[in-house]
């Protein structure tokens, strides 16, 4: 489960992403291409 808000970091990326709440999460990951190895916990 995902406690808001959240700091996501993806595989292969140097930068943290702060994502305030679930809604936001779907509009940044809008803009990034996510590899079948990414994985959201």
């Amino acid at each position: 489960m995902i406690q808001w808000p959240c700091i996501l970091k993806l595989d292969g990326d140097s930068e943290l992403i702060f994502v305030a709440s679930e809604a936001k999460l779907d509009e940044e990951l809008e803009g990034l291409i996510m590899g079948s190895t990414d994985c959201l916990n």
